[in-house]
């Protein structure tokens, strides 16, 4: 969207002043995908002036609220360390990481803190949220489509719409950077495995 203009939505601004880029931090990302970010990502955006917010969990439960780890328009880092780990959680608890099925740890860690972070930000303000499912992806936009939150937020997810699937995605990275991007998880996920066989399947490509 950055850098197609074809690809652009005409509800951004031409000067990108109503884009709002949001991360939520686990604490427990690859330091891998950090770097691939703080080289590719971050200079694109400094250089449009968009904006980036990085949020995180304070704590374990929703009352120690959220931390707001950076909100600028000139980003030159993320802060992959987060405020409260994931993986803390997790080993304090006794809990296994989800594979299938609703995967609570992802909507605790990631999808809570960046709704909360809107909804402070946006109050009853409607706002359409962007975001990356892809064209297989149909039973995740599904469900989360019907989070509406009465009408204020409004979902698109244009890599579906665009018709491209995950190889579609990594192929598009791949020519445009020059670099194999791997999936993105947590380290003690057991997406990592999953992670491993792509990076090295992707190497032999």
């Amino acid at each position: 969207m950055l850098t197609d203009p074809n690809a652009r939505p005409d509800t951004i601004a031409p000067d990108y002043s109503n884009l709002v880029v949001v991360i939520a931090q686990t604490g427990d990302e690859w330091s891998t995908t950090g770097k691939l970010v703080e080289r590719h990502i971050l200079p694109l955006l400094r250089k449009h002036n968009v904006r980036l917010v990085e949020v995180a969990r304070k704590g374990p439960t929703k009352k120690d609220g959220v931390a707001v780890l950076q909100d600028t328009r000139q980003p030159y880092r993320l802060h992959l360390e987060g405020a409260y780990k994931l993986s803390h959680e997790n080993r304090a608890t006794g809990t296994m990481p989800q594979l299938g099925g609703v995967r609570k740890c992802s909507q605790k860690a990631k999808g809570w803190p960046q709704d909360a972070w809107r909804a402070k930000e946006f109050g009853d303000q409607q706002y359409i949220h962007a975001i990356g499912f892809n064209v297989n992806e149909y039973t995740r936009i599904t469900r989360d489509s019907a989070y509406s939150m009465g009408g204020q937020r409004i979902p698109t997810y244009p890599i579906h719409e665009w018709g491209w699937s995950r190889q579609d995605c990594i192929d598009y990275l791949y020519r445009e950077l020059g670099v194999v991007w791997p999936k993105s998880c947590c380290r003690h996920c057991l997406l990592s495995a999953l992670k491993s066989c792509l990076d090295r399947t992707s190497r032999r490509r």
